[in-house]
């Protein structure tokens, strides 16, 4: 696994608890890129899409974050901007299988499984047909069939 990825994403996500007082790292479900990125399974994301539950993303607001209406999944989504994460109100994706991931700085993370993330990346490419997409698929097939992940 990419130890470069994965201090990337626990500096981001180590900054976004700083400016979410209160909400663990835990409390937050990362999907899509990032969530492959930390499996080994691409090289590069851009932006940290996360899940939260409904009273987490309540907590949120209270913050004083904003959500944004124009997101292309046209679900409720605040955008920080300072760590470049969409957080996402979604509690169906919350109650998937999920795996707690150690990322350095001690830095815990929960991401979607790797099935939960296969049927996140099917649906995505159902809907947007994106070739990145299904290079996600095909990449996600290949880990669950023979746990190939690259070194």
């Amino acid at each position: 696994m990419n130890n470069q990825i994965r201090q990337h994403v626990a500096s981001r996500m180590f900054a976004l608890s700083r400016l979410c007082p209160g909400i663990k790292t835990t409390e937050y479900v990362i999907g899509a890129g990032c969530a492959l990125a930390i499996l080994g399974l691409r090289d590069t994301f851009d932006d940290i899409d996360v899940a939260v539950s409904a009273n987490t993303y309540q907590k949120l607001l209270r913050l004083g974050h904003k959500t944004v209406t124009n997101h292309p999944s046209g679900k409720p989504v605040i955008h920080i901007l300072p760590v470049n994460a969409d957080i996402h109100l979604d509690p169906l994706t919350m109650e998937k299988p999920t795996i707690i991931i150690e990322l350095p700085g001690r830095v815990s993370v929960k991401i979607m499984s790797p099935e939960a993330l296969l049927e996140q990346k099917e649906y995505l490419l159902k809907t947007r047909g994106r070739e990145k997409d299904k290079r996600d698929v095909e990449a996600l097939q290949r880990y669950i069939t023979h746990r190939d992940v690259p070194q």
